[in-house]
């Protein structure tokens, strides 16, 4: 498989699983989602589980929303 079709299929599962991100961050200041995606990013599971429900979602919704603007 080529590296553009490795992209593509990654493109389309991110829009499988956030399609709806640009709703859900609607009115958030862009700097705002990329200092919750870096937090998401630099954490792993078991530090996830620390947050309470609302922030991993946040944080989650974020991050997904940073790994879909990346490639387009």
């Amino acid at each position: 498989m080529t590296k553009l079709r490795l992209q593509l299929d990654h493109l389309a599962w991110l829009d499988g699983v956030a399609g709806a991100s640009d709703a859900w961050l609607k009115g958030v200041p862009a700097s705002k989602i990329a200092h919750f995606a870096a937090e998401a990013r630099a954490l792993d599971a078991a530090e996830m589980r620390d947050y309470g429900e609302a922030k991993r979602i946040v944080l989650e919704a974020c991050l997904l929303h940073q790994a879909r603007a990346g490639p387009r």
